[in-house]
């Protein structure tokens, strides 16, 4: 939703005042059931709306493991610190791969509110 709408934005902008950026669509599926899925059909369709280039990165392929096996592992108590620091690995892979010098993502006030929350 937020990245969604992010990405309308960033290319409309884009367009609309010729900033000559080059604009790709990231996307990091963690490997958690049931999770991502939606996010990840979104994404394919914003793609295909937006005319973006879209990278989809996953831990898997990434790390060797999906994030449903670490918590098998690991247990429940502290995985989403493990599965964050993943995560913005994984975002930095990505830019490197896309040779991106900037990332934008879509994240809220109420996102970061449920971070600190969280840990």
């Amino acid at each position: 939703k937020d990245s969604t709408v992010l990405a309308y934005i960033m290319k409309l902008l884009n367009e609309r005042h010729d900033y000559g950026l080059n604009l790709f669509l990231l996307s990091i599926d963690e490997g958690i059931s049931g999770y991502r899925d939606d996010s990840l059909k979104t994404v394919e369709r914003n793609k295909q709306q937006y005319g973006l280039p879209l990278m989809v990165l996953s831990y898997q392929d990434l790390y060797g493991w999906t994030m449903d096996e670490i918590v098998r592992h690991i247990g429940l108590k502290g995985n989403c610190t493990f599965c964050g620091v993943f995560r913005r690995q994984a975002l930095d892979r990505g830019a490197v791969k896309i040779k991106a010098d900037k990332i934008v993502t879509g994240h809220n006030a109420d996102d970061m509110a449920a971070t600190v929350s969280l840990n």
